[in-house]
Order: structure tokens, then sequence, then C-alpha cells
């Protein structure tokens, strides 16, 4: 699914503000898709990672819909899964990178919805999960490029105008 159709419409919708009918309609099919998968397989072992994969594109979906309380549920539904994964299974770096991004899309949506000390919470696990990953894999670039986009969101955040108590 996210090969064929999602990642064509992400690079789209990277380059238009508004969404249109027919891109808000594919994400509906997608959201209903993933919502579906995550309900009907929540307990097959087997599909643990595609599972945690899953949470997280519904809150994706739904942040790109607008959906900012359904988006947040969603990251923090996913987070809950693939937390309880990472202790059952601490060797399986999928599970730890999905959380950084759950972590990290939580922080950048967070605004309104969670408070400050929330937010930076938020932007540290995230970078505490990715620096791990960065060193334990030091060979897979997606980890420092990830810990970049993070550490990239989190600064403006912790210095910006209402300059906020703690360090990195």
């Amino acid at each position: 699914m996210d090969e064929i159709g999602l990642g064509v419409l992400e690079k789209r919708l990277q380059q238009a503000s508004d969404l249109g009918p027919e891109h808000r309609e594919l994400l509906q099919r997608a959201l209903g898709f993933y919502e579906e998968f995550t309900r009907v397989n929540r307990d097959n072992a087997t599909l643990e990672r595609e599972i945690g994969h899953a949470y997280r594109r519904v809150a994706d979906i739904n942040n790109m819909l607008g959906q900012d309380t359904a988006a947040d549920t969603g990251y923090r539904q996913a987070i809950a899964f693939l937390e309880n994964r990472i202790t059952d299974s601490p060797g399986e770096p999928e599970f730890r990178k999905e959380l950084v991004v759950c972590f990290h899309h939580l922080a950048v949506l967070g605004g309104a919805r969670l408070s400050a000390q929330e937010m930076e919470d938020c932007y540290r696990r995230a970078i505490a999960l990715d620096q791990h990953l960065a060193e334990e894999f030091p060979e897979v670039p997606d980890h420092r490029g990830t810990l970049a986009c993070v550490y990239n969101d989190f600064g403006p955040w912790l210095y910006g105008p209402r300059k906020r108590i703690g360090r990195l």
C-alpha cells in the first residue's frame, strides 16, 4: 500500500498547499485500509512490524487530513504499541525507528495539544532513541538523517521566541 499510492501522494502533497477532493478521497481510502489492518491484525505476532507501521500511518494520514485529535490519538496508540514491542524485542531496530518517527511527529503536531514539557519530552525521546540507533548502526545513514530532522525542528522550538527551559 505504501509503495503503490501513499508515497506518490505524499510527494505531491508536499508541493501543494491544499488537498483536492481526489487526494482527500485517496487518503480516506488509505486511512480505512490501515485502520482495518490494525484492527484485524493487532494480535498477529508475525505482523508486528507492519502493525506498528500501520498505527503510525493512521496518525500520519489523519494529520494530513487536518484531523489533529485523531492524529494525536493515533500517535499515542502507535507509541504504546511500539514501546510494548521494544520491551518484548529490544534488539529490533525497526520498532525503535518507528518510535522515533512517532515521537517526532507527535511533538511537531503538539502545538496547543501538548504542554511545553510534553513536547520537549517527545523531542528528547526521539533524539535519545535515534542517537542510539545511529551509534548502533553507523552504516545506516537514515538514522543520522532522521536525527538531524528532529534536531532541526527541536532547536527553533527550544530556543525560539519563548525561550524554553532546558538544554540539548
